[in-house]
């Protein structure tokens, strides 16, 4: 294989026959501008801005595995939530092919006044070509609706190389 050299101690990273090593896909996506959801009704999150899509595979609020991609993947979003009351209550996970990620649910309860409340998780999910990967949110309690604030909320994703 191919050996590159780092630094002066000559820590060396093993490239393989391939001599290249990337991981992609990779992916994130933003809000354009706010969107509202409708009191206890879980949402899907309609992420409208592609900052990067390296293989063309998120599309209609979705990231689809491409052909030739499955592994293991790091998933990363953050949900604002702007200004939910006292006692309500406000969800956001990662769903793979339309079931919760085990490990991505965030939850958070409004105490004492209104507040801000940003979800954010964090997972790694072995997924397999066709596997369709989405944030959804809900907030409940005041029987109104719910802002998610544009410019504080993002989804990305990249496939992990070497596992």
């Amino acid at each position: 294989g191919t050996s590159l050299t780092l630094g002066a101690s000559g820590d060396t990273v093993n490239l393989g026959s391939g001599g290249t090593v990337t991981n992609t896909p990779a992916f994130k996506v933003t809000l354009s501008s706010n969107q509202t959801l409708a009191d206890d009704t879980l949402t899907r999150i309609a992420w409208d801005t592609e900052e990067y899509d390296t293989d063309s595979a998120f599309a209609s609020n979705i990231f689809t595995v491409p052909s030739g991609k499955a592994g293991k993947y790091v998933f990363e979003f953050h949900v604002f939530g702007d200004d939910i009351d006292d006692g309500d209550s406000y969800v956001a996970y990662l769903e793979k092919n339309g079931t919760q990620v085990v490990g991505s649910n965030v939850a958070k309860r409004g105490s004492g006044a209104t507040q801000n409340c940003e979800l954010n998780g964090v997972v790694t999910e072995t997924c397999a070509v066709g596997d369709e990967i989405e944030v959804v949110a809900k907030h409940s309690g005041t029987g109104g609706s719910q802002i998610i604030r544009s410019n504080a909320s993002f989804f990305s994703g990249y496939k992990l190389i070497g596992v």
